[in-house]
């Protein structure tokens, strides 16, 4: 009896676990989330290139595209708020907000495009663990709003 319990014990886990991973359930922890969108913005996410809906969960690494007709804004855990215009591309290359153990850190990588950032706790609580990299150099963000125009040569 012992043995037939653990079986679908054991049965009812892998199935919840292969659903987790259909469904792109993930270990890691949400970043954020997609709060305005306009057109066809996406999400692309390791290889998988997701069309972004509303509410949609954001984790380190996705990287977010508009092309010429779309939108999207999206907001952090600690609150900052970031939009993109149309053609643009940034990465939320780290995300650390553990205020009560002193962990904080914002690296997001701007590639392509137009960007507008408010500012949330990280930049409050410490300034120097924010940053945008672009291809031409960093923004160190030690206020609370800028806007960046990343213009083809």
């Amino acid at each position: 009896m012992l043995t037939a319990s653990l079986g679908v014990r054991a049965f009812a886990f892998l199935g919840i676990a292969l659903f987790g991973a259909m469904c792109g359930w993930s270990a890691e922890p949400v970043v954020g989330s997609v709060k305005t969108l306009t057109g066809s913005p996406v999400v692309i996410r390791g290889q998988q290139t997701l069309p972004a809906t509303f509410g949609m969960h954001l984790f380190e690494k996705d990287r977010l595209r508009t092309d010429a007709h779309s939108r999207i804004g999206f907001i952090l855990r600690d609150g900052s708020r970031v939009s993109l215009g149309p053609e643009s591309e940034l990465s939320v290359e780290k995300f650390l907000f553990e205020p009560g153990k002193g962990q904080l850190g914002l690296l997001l990588r701007m590639i392509r495009g137009v960007a507008a950032f408010v500012s949330g706790k990280i930049t409050q609580l410490s300034p120097e663990s924010a940053v945008v990299e672009t291809p031409v150099g960093m923004i160190g963000l030690r206020g609370t709003k800028f806007a960046a125009v990343l213009a083809a040569r």
